[in-house]
């Protein structure tokens, strides 16, 4: 819903860290894409062009990326609760490097298996993205570009953890 976007993007303004050294052991989210150049078997139905197609987008992204900042990873509807102490908390954070934009990739996918199987995704999805980009003053075709990428890249985590979950992914990526 509306409200839920909206504190997602109250809670990553918050959250965001500049990066003031070189001096952390957190990964990038270019390291997190170098999976898509490593082999992969792939399923019937998965084709191998969207992995061509992500790996380009994250090329480009990359090449082309914003400061970078200390970006939760994971920010998505599960991840994010009420509190006493304060409207919201955010919990389980990955910890990655990567540009603002990246953050958004979570949260549009989400909540999984919903998002694909009881939803209006594709007409969920564009208006999620039309909203990030107008609070946060992003660009929406980089917001689509990351979610779609992103989306990609979990599906491949799916299968690195053996879950059929991977096909919810593929969905929301043919979405955006």
């Amino acid at each position: 819903n509306v409200d839920a976007t909206l504190i997602a993007a109250d809670l990553m303004l918050k959250i965001w860290k500049s990066i003031t050294s070189n001096t952390h052991n957190f990964p990038t989210t270019k390291q997190w894409f170098a999976r898509l150049q490593k082999p992969l078997k792939l399923p019937p139905f998965f084709s191998p062009k969207l992995i061509d197609k992500a790996t380009q987008i994250a090329l480009n992204l990359h090449q082309d990326m914003g400061e970078a900042v200390l970006l939760h990873g994971d920010l998505h509807h599960f991840n994010i609760l009420s509190a006493k102490h304060q409207p919201w908390v955010v919990i389980d954070p990955k910890g990655v490097i990567g540009e603002r934009e990246y953050e958004i990739g979570a949260f549009l996918r989400n909540p999984i298996p919903d998002i694909v199987k009881a939803m209006h995704t594709k007409k969920i999805l564009a208006r999620r993205i039309d909203q990030f980009a107008e609070i946060l003053n992003f660009d929406s075709k980089k917001i689509a570009a990351w979610g779609f990428a992103q989306a990609v890249l979990a599906a491949v985590w799916c299968l690195d953890a053996k879950s059929d979950d991977w096909e919810l992914f593929l969905a929301c990526a043919e979405a955006i």
